[in-house]
């Protein structure tokens, strides 16, 4: 059995079928996402109820979410969900195209999601949330705090202006706090603009990679990448490798494609979509290649699955 996070899907089903399959993904494993699931992708409703009809895939309250559900069951509170830069539009549409009793039972889903939670595993305490966190208290659901602590915890952040707060809030509680919301690319301080943003002093983990398409600090990032990570994994100390990357390619864009410490024959060929790529010569190679068509920068059965794990950056 694995336990998994991920983060800030935004609609990209298509990545996150891929991520599934990719982890191999079992009726004895769990998934926590932790919120945003909807908007700005195209398909955020038909992955939200794939979700719902899942027993081991628990999805946590997002920004996204929260602005959903306040449109429908709270409309005189002030929202922004249709507005042009979260997205909600396209979600929306594709919700009224659904039953009223489907309607009904997605927002009773969201209204009933919870708010963050606390995973021991092994010697690790993990707290698990979008953003902020209800101090001193450990799982707890939407429907059983006030609106503002919700609003607080899925909008806060110490990388945000507006709903500011210090990264020493995280460092005073001990658990280790799993997050996404603002994407690492956002983050001025991380190293690797596409890989998940680890403050071991601050006891933060962030892996929202940018499935919304953002910007990098350096240059537009053109893909939309989904980290997820095996919290099994993490704490048994296996640290970067616990983390795996999927990202959509542009037609020509290239990248880096690094090794880990994971064995890679020589002999493996490199396909996406059955198209050739490279043939590394060694265990330790770098290989810079152009996608030769678009499609997910990953290795699956339908191709060649090589079984490792890998870095991708734009390069």
């Amino acid at each position: 059995m694995n336990i998994y996070a991920c983060s800030d899907i935004h609609g990209q089903y298509g990545l996150f079928q891929k991520m599934l399959k990719d982890i191999r993904f079992s009726d004895d494993d769990l998934l926590y996402i932790v919120g945003d699931v909807i908007d700005r992708g195209p398909e955020s409703i038909p992955m939200l109820l794939d979700i719902m009809s899942r027993d081991n895939i628990i999805c946590l309250l997002g920004n996204h979410e929260l602005m959903m559900y306040t449109n429908y069951r709270f409309p005189e509170k002030e929202n922004y969900w249709l507005h042009s830069s979260n997205g909600g539009t396209v979600t929306r549409n594709a919700f009224n195209k659904e039953s009223k009793d489907t309607q009904k039972a997605i927002l009773n889903y969201i209204g009933g999601m919870a708010l963050q939670v606390e995973l021991p595993i092994a010697d690790t305490r993990y707290l698990l949330s979008h953003s902020d966190f209800i101090p001193e208290r450990g799982s707890v659901l939407f429907k059983d705090v006030s609106y503002e602590d919700a609003f607080n915890t899925v909008w806060n952040s110490p990388w945000r202006m507006w709903e500011y707060i210090p990264k020493s809030k995280y460092k005073k509680d001990s658990r280790i706090h799993v997050i996404g919301h603002v994407p690492v690319q956002y983050i001025s301080e991380n190293p690797e603009p596409l890989a998940a943003f680890t403050d071991e002093e601050h006891h933060i983990v962030n892996i929202d990679l940018g499935c919304a398409g953002i910007g990098l600090r350096t240059g537009k990032a053109t893909g939309r990448a989904l980290c997820c990570m095996n919290l099994t994994a993490y704490a048994e100390g296996a640290g970067k490798d616990a983390f795996t990357y999927y990202q959509w390619l542009k037609l020509g864009e290239t990248v880096q494609l690094s090794c880990s410490s994971s064995a890679l024959p020589a002999e493996t060929f490199i396909f996406v979509r059955k198209t050739l790529l490279v043939r590394p010569r060694d265990q330790k190679c770098v290989s810079i290649f152009k996608a030769r068509r678009e499609g997910p920068a990953f290795f699956d059965e339908e191709d060649v699955y090589v079984g490792f794990m890998a870095s991708l950056q734009l390069v």
